[in-house]
Order: structure tokens, then C-alpha cells, then sequence
């Protein structure tokens, strides 16, 4: 395992594209949207409005007229308009604004290569030798190491060509590190890159495998035909 930190060029082009996801024409009416979206779907929820509409500007109800009282926190729930005016202006709903927003931002980072997210890795302690590596070059170099074949004593006398050079193809190829190269993307945690390889080796019939015999496995059906085979059919 390695660590590795963005540089200082990529965390400003990180950034950039961050800035272009949140401030762009027409991002205060975005930002309006997605926080009348979310109080619409609390409020509904708590009032079982049905086919009520929910529309703040069709409310003609007194100001602060109270609907209702919020199960469990037993808070005042208003009608429409006051309610939403509420939310919005106390902040009430940004919690939901900023989780939408930094989950498109994070999407949108996932989408990118590693080696375009993070620098050179850090090594301490065993490997040491590939600290300083690129991280693309890191994760590489795992991928196209070189594995030992599968244990020989798995095979019998009848496979004896099997006992060295028993692997015959790796998946993902291991010249194409986009599809063996994962990496999560998640708000508030770390980024993590891992890459894999799976190794095969050809089919292989039973009968090559040390130990391989092969015995008469019996069914009910077989156990009944010889019972009744065997039946004494007393003379009349």
C-alpha cells in the first residue's frame, strides 16, 4: 500500500472544475431549485398533503399560521408559504443543497483518470524502492508483476505438462490500465485507487487433479430398481 496527494497544479485544476459545477449562469436560480425541491418533498412528508398543492406562491393562508406539529420534534410545521420563507432563509435546507452539489462534483472527479488526481506516491517501510513512483506507474508496475504458477501439486500424474507454466491469460490485459484501475470518489473521504488482476490457467478435467477417482455414485432410483430386482415373488 502507498499514499499519494495531489500536487499543487492538480489540486487548482481539482478546484476549477469544482468552481465551474457551482458558479456558473443561472446558479443562484439552480441553487433556488434544488432547495425548494427538497423542502417540497419534507413537507409533504410531514403533512401528507396528497393532492394539496405545495406551491408557496398559491398560499393565501395568514402569515405565520401554524398547519400542523412535526412528528417526534413536535416543531411548528406552517402552511406553504411561510414555511418554505422559513426554511430558506434560517438555512434549514443547505445541508441538502451542499450534499447535491459535492456528489455532482465528486461524480464528475471519478470520471477522470488517477494519475490526473493524484501525484507521486509515498512509500515508508517495505517497497520502499517505488516511493516517488507516479501513481500510474505505481499501480502498473502490481499489475504486470509476475506470478508464480499455480501450485504444481494440485495435478496428478496425467497432467504433468501442467506443473509449470500453467497460467494462460490474465484479465483485465495488463497493458490497459483504464479498466484494472478503480477508484472511489466519495464527499468527505479519501481517495482510494486499487488495481487487480485475475489469473487463469486452462480448463482442466477432473481427471487431472492428484487424488482424481471416479466412483459409482448411487440414486433412490437406482436403490429401488435393485430392491425390487431382488424382491422374492412367493409362488401361488
Amino acid at each position: 500500500m502507498a499514499r499519494a496527494k495531489p500536487s499543487q497544479e492538480q489540486l487548482t485544476h481539482a478546484l476549477l472544475r469544482a468552481k465551474r459545477q457551482t458558479v456558473h449562469a443561472g446558479w443562484l436560480h439552480e441553487i433556488y431549485l434544488i432547495q425548494r425541491r427538497v423542502w417540497e418533498s419534507r413537507y409533504e412528508l410531514v403533512c401528507f398533503a396528497g393532492g394539496d398543492s405545495l406551491a408557496p406562491e398559491a398560499d393565501n393562508a395568514p402569515a405565520q399560521s401554524v398547519r400542523t406539529k412535526a412528528p417526534i420534534t413536535n416543531e411548528d410545521v406552517y402552511y406553504p408559504r411561510t414555511d418554505f420563507r422559513k426554511k430558506l432563509c434560517t438555512g434549514t435546507l443547505s445541508d441538502a443543497l451542499v450534499a447535491e452539489k459535492a456528489q455532482v462534483i465528486a461524480d464528475e472527479l471519478a470520471e477522470m483518470r488517477v494519475s490526473d488526481l493524484l501525484g507521486a506516491v509515498e512509500v515508508v517501510g517495505e517497497g520502499s524502492a517505488l516511493n516517488g513512483r507516479p501513481i500510474d506507474k505505481f499501480l502498473g508496475d502490481l499489475v504486470q508483476a509476475d506470478n508464480p504458477d499455480f501450485d504444481p501439486d494440485v495435478f496428478g500424474v496425467s497432467a504433468s505438462h501442467m506443473r509449470v507454466n500453467n497460467i494462460e491469460m490474465s484479465i483485465p490485459n495488463v497493458e490497459d490500465l483504464s479498466t484494472s484501475t478503480f477508484g472511489t470518489v466519495k464527499p468527505g473521504e479519501e481517495l482510494t485507487a486499487a488495481v487487480m488482476r485475475i489469473d487463469l490457467s486452462p480448463a482442466i478435467p477432473g481427471t487431472w487433479l492428484r487424488g482424481w477417482s471416479i466412483q459409482k455414485v448411487v440414486t433412490l432410483e437406482d436403490s429401488l430398481v435393485d430392491n425390487y430386482q431382488n424382491e422374492e415373488v412367493p409362488e401361488i
